[in-house]
């Protein structure tokens, strides 16, 4: 697929990739060397907003996760790198410098915290202490007023432990579909991988973000009155698809919605991902995805 975006497109990216069939785990087919999987196509942009909603530099989709300041490579991430291409669940992840985080620095088995950085034993401590804390709550309005509040945490749940992992497939028996040994060239998806894989710090319940959604993020990390965020969701980037200057034929409609939030106390800002996912077809691979 060939994409063409406007000077004033947000940072974007094109993907080719696999999910497993939405709504179930991707299963081995015995004697056919087949696991069931989707061949996907996705969109995605970044955007930036300050925490008062003033647009800020987005700058590029990220392909590397970020570590916190002071942290080894292997995390525990500030960002997580934003070319997934699918959640089952929009992330909605709270995160701030490390000493700001209550939990972290008021936990007797840290305190006190040495000067960065810190080694690799440390940052998992930190990691497990981090992933627990709570930050305060937050709630949805898609047009019919705020909904019920939902419990939100600080950071990203660890990719390699508990819950999380056991989504990434079947690390148990013997290769292939043990985790270090999956050959990503012959198997598309390991079995029994859960799409939810891909989310960080999934929102239970609830799907993806459009425009004009709102957000109301309350920190109960401070005392009374608590500090109460809103975020309103901008206008989407405009796709289409077309093919020899002419709409594609039966058309692909595409409508991008927000699946990662992440509000950084630290920085003050909000980081948000569009997002979408399509089935892959071999008409696109000349096609153009013109994007404004």
């Amino acid at each position: 697929m060939i994409v063409n975006a406007t000077d004033t497109a947000l940072p974007h990216m094109f993907l080719r990739g696999f999910r497993a069939p939405v709504g179930q785990a991707a299963t081995y087919q015995p004697g056919t060397d087949i696991v069931s999987f989707q061949e996907v196509g996705s969109f995605i942009a970044r955007a930036r907003l300050g925490l008062d909603g003033a647009p800020r530099d987005p700058g590029e989709v990220a392909t590397e996760d970020e570590a916190y300041d002071g942290m080894p490579e292997s995390g525990p991430f500030r960002y997580e790198a934003d070319i997934s291409v699918w959640k089952a669940a929009p992330d909605v992840v709270v995160v701030d410098d490390i000493l700001a985080i209550p939990a972290v620095v008021n936990d007797p088995s840290l305190t006190p915290l040495p000067p960065a950085p810190y080694d690799a034993d440390l940052a998992a401590d930190i990691d497990a202490v981090l992933t627990t804390a709570s930050f305060g709550t937050v709630e949805i309005d898609r047009g019919a007023g705020f909904g019920p509040a939902q419990a939100v945490a600080f950071g990203w749940q660890s990719r390699g432990t508990g819950g999380r992992l056991a989504l990434a497939g079947d690390a148990t028996t013997n290769d292939p579909w043990r985790l270090n040994e999956f050959d990503g060239a012959r198997y598309k998806l390991p079995d029994g991988y859960d799409n939810g894989f891909q989310n960080g710090r999934p929102l239970s319940g609830q799907t993806a973000f459009a425009p004009g959604n709102r957000l109301r993020l309350t920190d109960t990390t401070v005392p009374l009155p608590h500090p109460v965020t809103l975020l309103t969701i901008p206008t989407a980037p405009v796709l289409s698809v077309t093919k020899e200057g002419a709409p594609l034929d039966p058309p692909l409609s595409l409508t991008p919605l927000v699946d990662t939030v992440v509000m950084d106390r630290g920085r003050q800002e909000f980081t948000l991902i569009w997002r979408v996912t399509f089935a892959w077809e071999d008409r696109f691979e000349d096609a153009t995805l013109e994007v404004s």
